[in-house]
C-alpha cells in the first residue's frame, strides 16, 4: 500500500500507505479565510530517497518520521544533524512547521534548503527562539514556494546536545489573525496592539495586560487543546491552562516575570483552575485570563482601568472577601457559562472568580517543580480496605468532578506531586498494610518519604528503582482516623513515579 498524505481545508492530516504521499496544496488566499470555502490542487507525491544526517542508529527511517511515526535523534557532537529527502516529481508549499520533541529541547540553529532539480537553495537560514512554552517551529510564506526536495540541517541545541525532532508538516493550517500571517510573538503582539490611536508604549502595564486577555477571551474559544500555545493559538481553542500559558508567552515576551497559580480540587474533587501572576511594581499580581479578571484592594480601584492596585494570590488566600466585594470580570461570556447549582439558584460570581475558590480550592498556590503541593484525598476503611485503579471503576488518574486528582502522580516534573491521604474509620490498635502498584521511575532511584499523623509506622522511607513493581508498607491505627503523607525531596530535573494502584487493608491478626 501507498503512504499517503491529504491536506482538507488548512487542515493536514495523515494517511500512509508504504510508499508515496498524497500532498495538497493550498491556492492562493481568496478573502476569508473560512475553511469551508477554500478549494485545493491535490498532488501525488512521492519519495525517490531520503538520507540521515548525523543520526544515530535506530533513528534514521525518513519515512516513518515523515508519516509521524518515528522522532529522529542526532549523535551527540556530529556537527550537523539532520535529513534529505528527495521527491519524484515538484510540489508547492506555503508553509512549514517543525514539531521538536520535547518544548524545552529545540534547535537553535538551523538551515532549511530546497531542491530545485539542479542546486539546492537556502529557504530559512536563522536562530530560532520558540514561543515560551511550544515545542514547534513554523514559517509561512507570503507565496507559495516550488520544490522537489528538502534538507534540514542543525548546528545547536538548547539545553541538549543531540537534534530531537519528531515531525515535519507541510501546509497546514496557517496561524492568521486580522489579515496577517503569525510567524512570532512579536506578530502576534503587532496583531494585539495594532491600535494606532493607542501606542503599546503609551499603555500602563496593567492595560497591557489586559488587553492581551481580552483579545484571548475574543479569539480562543473553550474547549481541551494540547497545552503547546503554538496549538492554541493553531485551533482557536483552549482551556483555563491554555489561556493561562498564553499569557504568560506574552507577558515574557514583553519581558515581564509571569508564574502560574493552581486551584485544584474546587467547586468538586478533582475539579480545578490555572491562572497567572504577573510580577510589576514590585510585586506579584493576580490575572486570570479566562474571565479577563483581576482583584483590587480597594473599591474605588474597580474603576480604574489605568493603574489600578491588583492584589495578589497571597492576598486572595488570606482575605478572600476581596475576591466577593472587589473583582473586574470582563469576559461574561466564560462567567455565565460556568456557573453552577447553589442554593435553589445560580452562583453568579461563577466557579473561580468567587471568594469561596480561594477560601476552599486545595491544593492552591504557585507550581514549579521545586515547590511542594499535597495533593489530598479521603478514604473510608469501615470495610477494611479500599482500592484505587483502573480496574475497580475508581480511576487513578481521577474523573474531574469525581475523584482526587493527581493521585497517578508521585514527585516533580512542572509540578511537585504529594499525596496526603485522610483515614476514616480505622480499627484503633489494628495494623493495615499500603501497597502501591509501580508503573515506572523517570530516575535510578526514587525516594518516596512517609509521614503519619495519629497512626504508628517505623517505615520512613523507600527507595525504588525502575525495576520496582510495587512497594509495601504497614503502620497501626492509634485513633479512628489518621492521616498518611507520602511525599519526595526534589533534587533536580524531572523525577517522578507513576503508579498503577493505591490499595490499603486491614491486616487479619
Amino acid at each position: 500500500m501507498k503512504n499517503k498524505m491529504f491536506i482538507y481545508s488548512f487542515f493536514l492530516s495523515l494517511c500512509f500507505l508504504a510508499l508515496g504521499i498524497y500532498f495538497g496544496t493550498v491556492l492562493e488566499r481568496e478573502g476569508d479565510l473560512d475553511a469551508e470555502n477554500k478549494d485545493f490542487n491535490r498532488q501525488e507525491i512521492f519519495i525517490e530517497r531520503s538520507s540521515p544526517i548525523g543520526l544515530q542508529e535506530g533513528y534514521k527511517d525518513i519515512v516513518s518520521f515523515i508519516n509521524g511515526d518515528e522522532i529522529l535523534q542526532g549523535v551527540p557532537g556530529e556537527e550537523k544533524q539532520g535529513f534529505e529527502i528527495i521527491f519524484s516529481n515538484k510540489f508547492i508549499i506555503r508553509n512549514i512547521e517543525l514539531e521538536f520533541a520535547f518544548d524545552q529541547y529545540w534547535a537553535e540553529e538551523f538551515t532549511i534548503e530546497i531542491w530545485n532539480g539542479d542546486s539546492w537553495e537556502i529557504l530559512i537560514d536563522e536562530e530560532f527562539q520558540p514561543m515560551l512554552y511550544s515545542r514547534f517551529y513554523w514559517n509561512n510564506f507570503d507565496e507559495g514556494v516550488e520544490m522537489l526536495g528538502i534538507r534540514f540541517t542543525s548546528y545547536k541545541y538548547h539545553d541538549i546536545e543531540y537534534l530531537a525532532i519528531r515531525n515535519i508538516n507541510f501546509n497546514t493550517t496557517p496561524l492568521y489573525f486580522s489579515d496577517k500571517y503569525i510567524n512570532s510573538s512579536d506578530d502576534l503582539l503587532e496583531v494585539i496592539f495594532g491600535d494606532k490611536w493607542v501606542p503599546i508604549d503609551q499603555l500602563t502595564t496593567h492595560q497591557k495586560i489586559v488587553k492581551m486577555m481580552e483579545w484571548i477571551g475574543n479569539n480562543i474559544e473553550n474547549g481541551v487543546c494540547d497545552s503547546d500555545p503554538y496549538l492554541t493559538l493553531k485551533n482557536k481553542t483552549g482551556a483555563c491552562g491554555n489561556r493561562a500559558t498564553l499569557l504568560a508567552t506574552l507577558t515574557e515576551h514583553l519581558g515581564l516575570e509571569s508564574r502560574f497559580i493552581q486551584l485544584c480540587n474546587w467547586p468538586k474533587m478533582g475539579m480545578g483552575h490555572v491562572v497567572n501572576e504577573i510580577f510589576y511594581d514590585g510585586q506579584w499580581r493576580l490575572y486570570d485570563p479566562s474571565y479577563c479578571a483581576y482583584y483590587v484592594k480597594n473599591q474605588e480601584d474597580m474603576s480604574n482601568r489605568v493603574d489600578p492596585f491588583v492584589v495578589s494570590f497571597k492576598e486572595l488566600k488570606d482575605n478572600p472577601q476581596i475576591a466577593d466585594r472587589n473583582s473586574v470580570v470582563s469576559n461574561a461570556r466564560f462567567l455565565y457559562m460556568t456557573t453552577f447549582p447553589e442554593a435553589g439558584g445560580q452562583n453568579k460570581r461563577g466557579y473561580y472568580t468567587s471568594g469561596d475558590t480561594f477560601r476552599n480550592a486545595n491544593p492552591s498556590g504557585p507550581y514549579g517543580p521545586d515547590i511542594p503541593m499535597y495533593f489530598p484525598a479521603e478514604f473510608d476503611l469501615g470495610n477494611g480496605k479500599i482500592a484505587v485503579d483502573k480496574k475497580n471503576g475508581m480511576p487513578i488518574s481521577g474523573i474531574p468532578g469525581e475523584n482526587p486528582m493527581m493521585l497517578y502522580l508521585l514527585g516533580s516534573a512542572y509540578i511537585n506531586v504529594n499525596h496526603k491521604y485522610t483515614l476514616n474509620s480505622l480499627e484503633e490498635g489494628k495494623s493495615y498494610k499500603v501497597t502501591l502498584g509501580i508503573l515506572g521511575s523517570t530516575v535510578e532511584n526514587f525516594q518516596v518519604k512517609i509521614r503519619y499523623e495519629g497512626l504508628k509506622g517505623s517505615q520512613t522511607q523507600e527507595i525504588i528503582s525502575r525495576e520496582t513493581k510495587e512497594i509495601q508498607f504497614e503502620f497501626k491505627a492509634i485513633e479512628n482516623n489518621g492521616y498518611l503523607t507520602l511525599y519526595h525531596e526534589y533534587t533536580g530535573g524531572e523525577e517522578y513515579l507513576t503508579l498503577e494502584f493505591i490499595e490499603i487493608t486491614k491486616i487479619d491478626e
